[in-house]
């Protein structure tokens, strides 16, 4: 996996899509919803 700086958004959550316990640990529905709620947030 490259480095996170150097990943596009679209690639970065394939990432979180294939490996969700590297990003939130305990990979639950609650979690993963609460991480990219976060990260929409962020973005806004």
């Amino acid at each position: 996996m490259k480095p996170l700086a150097e990943m596009s958004e679209r690639e970065y959550f394939v990432g979180v899509g294939q490996h969700p316990g590297i990003f939130v640990g305990n990979s639950s529905f609650h979690t993963i919803t609460a991480f990219l709620n976060g990260y929409d947030q962020s973005a806004i």
